[in-house]
């Protein structure tokens, strides 16, 4: 059943497809028609019957109209009937004004002298293969133009009984065939460039579906990270803001009083700004990691400006498990998003902190690494104990080893994720009584990030 709708719509959309294509090349051909219409009845105007020209005439000419008036009401309105009812009428109408060109040899039967009868067959030869063409979306349509005017002349050629009938009759025919085998395969290429067209919008659709997806997960778990600190946070603001307020009300209390020195009201106000700063510091961190974004933004930053959002987010955690962070980094330069990269950073040490919980003295070392081609950042924590089992699901979403309501198991694949989307490599090295080392490499010079710079610098 499932399959029948799915087919029902793909043949719902061709037809769609169809009526856009014809359409909107619907309006040349029509005024032509009615160019080449014209001038037929003006070259044998006086050669055949008046009353049969001039009828045929303006029927074709009526045909031609309506046609026109089809496709400027379908601009003006597309929705006013269904795709299926606006196919027929157009198609309708064009096999109505193929039949009247067809009926054109029966007129001129026994009628013309060789020079009139070249250019009438070079006229219906030209009417046959541009009607094919201009319809070669719709077979039945374009079979039909073709084929109806030429085997009427043949029939023509035949009651003639010229001495190169049979000849003319057999060039007719293979023109014919040659031209169905044309319609035929060039209307499988255009159905099969529109399903193969379908399938990279279903492909396209899917994977914009995925990095949306995968953009909330990153989100959800920017937020989660927050969460999770969210009490030590409050915590960490709450400290200074009360500092802060305290410095305040002992100002407030000083500038009243006529004996106070310049030197009190400085110190007052240098601890209260210090305190403010590093809310506001928090507070930035905050928003570097929590803000949402669609594409990551490369970016070049040094390890200090990592720094500014990592660590007043990240010693919150520190302090509350008692861990020592050690530092060894130098201030590199770095090519990525550094919002994202924070985040990184920060799931890495939050594992960290997770895996030597319990230890009597506990510790995480940041150290780098650079050459030319690529920075290290090295996370090294001192849980010797015991390495990491499944190292090959490591990375796969929802997977952890922490105990349940401890963890989502996102942190790391969406750390991977990111470091991947940037070029670079996450690598996790762990063995037995040798603890853990996490390395996240990144490209030290992003040829591309050059590429553009010298651009602008060209352009300035």
């Amino acid at each position: 059943m499932e399959k029948l709708v799915v087919k029902e719509k793909k043949q719902l959309t061709l037809i769609e497809n169809k009526l856009e294509t014809l359409m909107s090349g619907a309006l040349g051909p029509a005024i032509l028609g009615v160019i080449i219409c014209l001038f037929l009845t003006y070259y044998f105007f006086g050669v055949i019957d008046t009353v049969f020209i001039a009828s045929w005439s303006f029927l074709t000419l009526v045909g031609g109209g309506v046609r026109i008036f089809i496709k400027l009401n379908y601009d003006r309105n597309p929705n006013k009937y269904t795709a299926q009812k606006w196919l027929k009428l157009y198609l309708g109408t064009v096999n109505y004004v193929a039949a009247l060109w067809a009926l054109v040899p029966f007129f001129m039967i026994n009628l013309l002298n060789p020079s009139s009868e070249v250019f009438l067959i070079i006229l219906l030869l030209g009417m046959a293969s541009g009607g094919a063409i201009a319809f070669v979306a719709t077979k039945k349509t374009a079979i039909f133009y073709c084929t109806s005017i030429n085997v009427t002349y043949a029939i023509k050629t035949l009651i003639e009984d010229k001495s190169n009938s049979y000849l003319i009759v057999m060039a007719a025919v293979i023109f014919v065939l040659l031209l169905y085998k044309t319609i035929k395969q060039f209307n499988l290429m255009y159905e099969n460039a529109y399903f193969m067209g379908l399938e990279v919008k279903d492909k396209f659709e899917i994977e914009k579906e995925l990095q949306q997806q995968k953009i909330k997960d990153m989100q959800n778990a920017k937020l989660a990270s927050l969460g999770e600190m969210a009490a030590g946070i409050a915590h960490e603001i709450n400290n200074p803001l009360t500092v802060s307020l305290g410095k305040l009300n002992k100002l407030k209390k000083l500038l009243s009083r006529p004996d106070t020195s310049t030197e009190d009201l400085k110190e007052i106000i240098n601890s209260a700004s210090s305190a403010n700063n590093r809310i506001a510091q928090i507070v930035s961190s905050m928003q570097n990691l929590s803000r949402i974004k669609d594409e990551a933004e490369s970016q070049q930053f040094s390890i200090t400006e990592l720094r500014s959002v990592v660590y007043p987010l990240i010693d919150i955690k520190l302090k509350t498990h008692d861990v020592e962070l050690i530092d060894n980094m130098t201030d590199s330069q770095l090519l990525s998003d550094k919002g994202e990269l924070s985040q990184v950073l920060i799931n890495l040490l939050k594992n960290a902190v997770d895996a030597i919980e319990g230890q009597s003295h506990k510790w995480i070392k940041l150290s780098t690494r650079e050459n030319d081609e690529f920075v290290e950042i090295i996370v090294m924590d001192s849980g010797f104990s015991a390495g990491i089992k499944d190292h090959d699901k490591i990375f796969d979403p929802f997977y952890t080893t922490k105990e349940p309501g401890k963890g989502t198991g996102l942190g790391l694949s969406i750390s991977h994720s990111i470091v991947q989307q940037h070029n670079g490599i996450l690598d996790i090295q762990s063995q037995e009584s040798q603890g853990t080392n996490v390395i996240v490499t990144f490209p030290y010079a992003d040829p591309h990030f050059e590429l553009t710079n010298s651009k602008s610098a060209g352009a300035s």
